[in-house]
């Protein structure tokens, strides 16, 4: 009768193993004839599984008790070492740059559809584009390297990086353009130069202010400080962006109403939809303007200003972007009712493309 032998040496695996009761440490005979195997053929295969089985739950056991008595070498939670203010501050800033994030994304499929719906628009019409895009890509940039410095490299909270200092001077020049691109709007329809002027005084100023607090915060490396010495600068500038978007919106809504009276039913409707969408993409920007400086005034140090002043650049772009590709929805709109002499505002953009076609 042929028999396999397999056993094991005495060592303190086995012991283990034996306080299991899972099998003999000792040795364990397999027969490959006669009673019991010729029943149970499967016996053998039993037994080595139930080896594997038994050998994988002794690792288990001494791989806990192994790492039960090495010293701990985790690290404290980054929140745990940080005051109340600072978490603020942190949770304030990770919003504003999650919501940027989603606006980045809209800037980027409203930028597709001007450029495939609009192939034979002005040079500079494109260029203004272009420009607005490249800022909002480094203003996104810029969200993702400071919500990288403070989440992840775990450096000190409070302390202004570059990248938070870069973002304030690339949203001042794209609210600025947007700002003085409606205020051309207004001049090409009025033919009225007042407002249109003013209008662009308060973006320069916006502007200036964005430069000034640049210079300011290269040389204090402290957030909180910035706010504390620069705060009326700060609301200053919101203030004026705030009052230049209402401003505008409002002379819009005006001029057009003013095209509203003696007019045909269909061009009325185009009307309407104008005056509608004037107002979402300007008060859009004056809400936002005049939340971040309500809630700045308020309670500067609660840092709930903070993701409306995040995303305030996002939030020109994508006015100036929806302004551009309503045109299409807009002519055609305008071609079912054109018996009446103006055009309203297709006739604004369409000047503007005439003139960068004469300028190539």
């Amino acid at each position: 009768m042929r028999t396999l032998r397999l056993t094991w040496p005495h060592c303190h695996r086995m012991q283990w193993v034996s306080k299991l009761r899972l099998f003999d440490p000792q040795e364990s005979v397999l027969r490959w004839s006669g009673h019991p195997f010729t029943s149970r053929p499967w016996k053998p295969v039993e037994a080595l599984v139930q080896l594997a089985a038994s050998s994988l739950l002794l690792d288990i056991i001494l791989g806990q008790n192994m790492l039960s008595t090495l010293p701990s070498t985790t690290t404290p939670s980054m929140t745990s070492h940080l005051s109340t203010d600072e978490s603020r501050l942190l949770a304030t800033m990770e919003i504003g740059a999650l919501v940027s994030t989603a606006l980045f994304g809209i800037i980027i499929t409203q930028t597709h559809v001007y450029f495939n719906r609009f192939p034979n628009d002005s040079r500079k019409l494109k260029a203004l584009v272009v420009f607005i895009l490249c800022c909002e890509v480094v203003a996104a940039g810029c969200s993702g390297h400071w919500l990288y410095v403070y989440t992840i490299s775990q450096n000190q909270i409070g302390r202004t990086p570059v990248s938070l200092e870069i973002l304030d001077v690339v949203s001042g020049p794209v609210a600025a353009i947007v700002q003085g691109f409606f205020a051309f709007r207004i001049y090409r329809f009025s033919e009225k130069i007042y407002i249109p002027c003013f209008c662009w005084v308060l973006s320069l100023l916006r502007l200036t202010g964005s430069v000034v607090i640049l210079v300011a915060a290269l040389k204090d490396p402290i957030f909180a400080g910035i706010i504390v010495r620069w705060g009326w600068l700060f609301a200053a500038a919101w203030a004026v962006a705030a009052s230049n978007d209402i401003i505008i919106a409002v002379t819009l809504v005006y001029l057009l109403r003013q095209q509203r009276d003696g007019v045909r039913e269909r061009t009325l409707a185009v009307v309407d939809k104008l005056i509608k969408w004037t107002l979402e993409t300007g008060l859009l920007t004056s809400v936002a303007g005049v939340i971040t400086l309500v809630c700045f005034l308020a309670n500067k140090d609660g840092w709930i200003w903070i993701p409306w002043w995040i995303i305030q650049g996002h939030l020109f772009a994508n006015s100036l972007l929806a302004s551009l590709n309503s045109r299409q929805t807009l002519r055609a709109m305008d071609t079912e009712a054109r018996g009446h002499p103006i055009s309203l505002s297709i006739r604004m953009h369409e000047d503007m493309e005439a003139e960068g076609k004469d300028n190539r």
